[in-house]
Protein backbone atom coordinates (compact mmCIF):
# COMPACT_ATOMS: atom_id res chain seq x y z
CA UNK A 1 0.00 0.00 0.00
CA UNK A 2 2.28 3.22 -0.99
CA UNK A 3 -0.66 5.36 1.05
CA UNK A 4 -0.49 4.59 4.64
CA UNK A 5 -3.21 6.10 5.82
CA UNK A 6 -5.56 3.78 3.55
CA UNK A 7 -3.28 0.61 5.65
CA UNK A 8 -6.05 -0.18 8.00
CA UNK A 9 -9.20 0.13 5.94
CA UNK A 10 -10.24 -3.10 4.31
CA UNK A 11 -9.59 -4.23 1.22
CA UNK A 12 -12.91 -3.94 -0.66
CA UNK A 13 -13.22 0.07 0.35
CA UNK A 14 -9.55 0.30 -1.12
CA UNK A 15 -10.63 -1.14 -4.25
CA UNK A 16 -13.12 1.12 -4.32
CA UNK A 17 -11.04 4.02 -3.60
CA UNK A 18 -8.50 4.03 -6.49
CA UNK A 19 -11.00 2.73 -8.94
CA UNK A 20 -12.72 5.84 -8.55
CA UNK A 21 -9.45 7.84 -8.52
CA UNK A 22 -8.87 5.94 -11.39
CA UNK A 23 -12.04 6.51 -13.11
CA UNK A 24 -11.84 10.52 -11.96
CA UNK A 25 -8.44 11.29 -13.47
CA UNK A 26 -8.37 9.20 -16.78
CA UNK A 27 -10.46 11.82 -18.68
CA UNK A 28 -7.85 14.31 -18.16
CA UNK A 29 -5.03 11.78 -19.65
CA UNK A 30 -4.79 12.51 -23.67
CA UNK A 31 -5.32 9.21 -24.97
CA UNK A 32 -8.84 7.27 -24.68
CA UNK A 33 -6.53 4.01 -25.77
CA UNK A 34 -4.12 2.68 -24.82
CA UNK A 35 -2.06 -0.38 -26.56
CA UNK A 36 0.98 -0.49 -23.87
CA UNK A 37 1.65 0.64 -20.77
CA UNK A 38 4.57 2.67 -21.10
CA UNK A 39 2.11 5.41 -23.55
CA UNK A 40 0.13 5.25 -20.24
CA UNK A 41 2.67 6.04 -17.78
CA UNK A 42 3.88 8.97 -20.21
CA UNK A 43 0.68 10.21 -20.50
CA UNK A 44 -0.24 10.55 -17.20
CA UNK A 45 3.94 12.31 -16.78
CA UNK A 46 2.64 14.57 -18.84
CA UNK A 47 -1.01 15.08 -16.83
CA UNK A 48 1.92 15.68 -13.58
CA UNK A 49 3.68 18.43 -15.92
CA UNK A 50 0.38 20.36 -16.67
CA UNK A 51 -0.01 23.30 -14.44
CA UNK A 52 -3.58 22.35 -13.73
CA UNK A 53 -2.59 19.36 -12.32
CA UNK A 54 -2.58 19.87 -8.64
CA UNK A 55 -5.73 21.36 -8.80
CA UNK A 56 -7.79 18.17 -10.28
CA UNK A 57 -5.94 16.04 -8.00
CA UNK A 58 -7.49 17.96 -5.39
CA UNK A 59 -10.51 17.83 -6.99
CA UNK A 60 -10.45 13.99 -7.48
CA UNK A 61 -9.62 13.41 -4.03
CA UNK A 62 -12.44 15.54 -3.11
CA UNK A 63 -14.81 13.56 -5.18
CA UNK A 64 -13.28 10.08 -3.69
CA UNK A 65 -14.40 11.73 0.22
CA UNK A 66 -18.27 12.05 -0.89
CA UNK A 67 -18.46 8.95 -2.86
CA UNK A 68 -16.38 7.32 -0.03
CA UNK A 69 -15.95 9.27 3.05
CA UNK A 70 -12.11 8.44 3.09
CA UNK A 71 -10.47 12.10 3.54
CA UNK A 72 -7.07 12.46 1.65
CA UNK A 73 -4.69 15.33 0.91
CA UNK A 74 -2.27 15.78 -2.18
CA UNK A 75 0.57 15.34 0.62
CA UNK A 76 -0.41 11.60 1.29
CA UNK A 77 -0.28 11.05 -2.46
CA UNK A 78 3.45 10.93 -2.18
CA UNK A 79 3.89 7.56 -4.41
CA UNK A 80 1.16 8.42 -6.89
CA UNK A 81 4.25 7.48 -9.71
CA UNK A 82 3.70 7.06 -13.28
CA UNK A 83 4.64 3.68 -12.50
CA UNK A 84 1.56 2.80 -10.85
CA UNK A 85 -0.96 2.94 -13.16
CA UNK A 86 -0.96 -0.18 -15.49
CA UNK A 87 -2.67 -2.21 -18.18
CA UNK A 88 -5.13 -5.22 -17.20
CA UNK A 89 -4.01 -8.22 -18.86
CA UNK A 90 -7.03 -9.38 -18.97
CA UNK A 91 -9.56 -6.24 -20.45
CA UNK A 92 -6.92 -3.59 -20.76
CA UNK A 93 -8.37 -1.47 -19.33
CA UNK A 94 -5.68 1.20 -17.19
CA UNK A 95 -5.95 1.28 -13.85
CA UNK A 96 -4.06 2.33 -10.41
CA UNK A 97 -1.94 -0.53 -8.57
CA UNK A 98 -1.97 -0.18 -5.51
CA UNK A 99 -0.47 -3.16 -4.03
CA UNK A 100 2.73 -2.48 -1.57
CA UNK A 101 5.29 -3.44 -4.20
CA UNK A 102 3.64 -2.44 -7.14
CA UNK A 103 2.82 -5.65 -8.75
CA UNK A 104 -0.91 -6.33 -10.13
CA UNK A 105 -1.40 -7.15 -13.28
CA UNK A 106 -4.76 -7.41 -13.20
CA UNK A 107 -7.28 -4.72 -12.60
CA UNK A 108 -9.66 -4.69 -9.71
CA UNK A 109 -12.78 -3.78 -11.77
CA UNK A 110 -14.48 -6.90 -12.30
CA UNK A 111 -14.58 -10.50 -10.63
CA UNK A 112 -12.81 -12.68 -13.25
CA UNK A 113 -13.60 -16.26 -13.63
CA UNK A 114 -11.05 -19.46 -14.58
CA UNK A 115 -11.56 -22.52 -16.42
CA UNK A 116 -10.77 -25.76 -15.02
CA UNK A 117 -9.75 -27.27 -18.29
CA UNK A 118 -9.62 -31.09 -15.80
CA UNK A 119 -13.29 -30.52 -15.09
CA UNK A 120 -14.81 -28.16 -17.69
CA UNK A 121 -15.87 -25.83 -15.07
CA UNK A 122 -15.77 -22.21 -14.26
CA UNK A 123 -14.91 -21.06 -10.79
CA UNK A 124 -14.47 -17.52 -9.57
CA UNK A 125 -11.23 -16.55 -8.33
CA UNK A 126 -11.78 -13.75 -6.00
CA UNK A 127 -11.42 -13.50 -2.18
CA UNK A 128 -12.94 -10.84 -0.12
CA UNK A 129 -13.11 -8.09 -3.39
CA UNK A 130 -9.48 -9.28 -4.25
CA UNK A 131 -9.12 -10.38 -8.14
CA UNK A 132 -6.74 -13.42 -7.82
CA UNK A 133 -6.58 -14.10 -11.16
CA UNK A 134 -2.89 -13.59 -11.96
CA UNK A 135 -1.54 -14.80 -15.25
Amino acid sequence: MFINKLRFIDNEKQQLYFKALASFLLPFFTSDYYSNELDLQQDFTSFQDDESYLEILEEGLNHCEDALGIKLGIQDLIGLTPKRWKLCLVCGDPFLSYDKFNKSKICYSTTYKRFKVGQGTYFKAAQEGASKCYM
